[in-house]
């Protein structure tokens, strides 16, 4: 077995108590221990990042609103490494095996990396009340500032896994920068 079989089991809310009990063979005898645990929440990072020879390398795991180190989620730890990378002669933001997320966190770490009024999607939504005919309309949708990286050179990677918000992001930025995707 291993933890993930314990997180799987483990669920609860904050601060509640729960007993657990843990038996194994040892030497031929049956040893129990018994302890409580308290659930906490998990807060993970979703965005980390170094600098290699004077390039800023940004992974993003995942597009995340809650249980992040920073209260606005991943746009906020995005915007904290971008600051933490200024100055570096490129940036690397790796997308590859992140599954997706919160569209809102991905629409926000999009603009980071775009002009004002750059486009960040198109939306395309079936008009319902024209029941004779099937009427599409879409909907511009536009980045509202530039962002902290609108001037970086910027190198995206993803891979097969890379789903959902990193498809978003990568459809937003890619042909308004012209960044190169590996």
């Amino acid at each position: 077995y291993n933890e993930n079989i314990v997180y799987d089991m483990e669920t609860g809310s904050p601060g509640q108590k729960i007993p657990v009990t843990v038996a194994r063979n040892e030497n031929g005898e049956r040893i129990e221990i018994t302890d409580t645990l308290t659930i906490i929440p998990y807060i993970s990072p979703t965005v980390t990042y170094k600098v290699i020879d004077s390039i800023a390398v940004i992974s993003i795991s995942e597009f995340a609103s809650e249980n992040t180190p920073n209260k606005d989620g991943t746009h906020g730890e995005f915007v904290e490494a971008l600051l933490a990378t200024q100055g570096t002669k490129a940036t690397i933001i790796d997308l590859h095996h992140n599954p997706g997320g919160d569209q809102d966190q991905c629409i926000g770490v999009s603009e980071e990396m775009l002009s004002k009024d750059d486009i960040l999607m198109i939306q395309y939504k079936v008009n319902e009340e024209n029941t004779e005919e099937q009427e599409i309309r879409d909907s511009v949708v536009r980045s509202s500032k530039t962002g902290l990286a609108s001037n970086r050179y910027l190198v995206f990677i993803a891979d097969s896994n890379s789903a959902s918000c990193s498809e978003v992001t990568l459809a937003a930025v890619l042909p308004n920068r012209h960044s190169p995707l590996v």
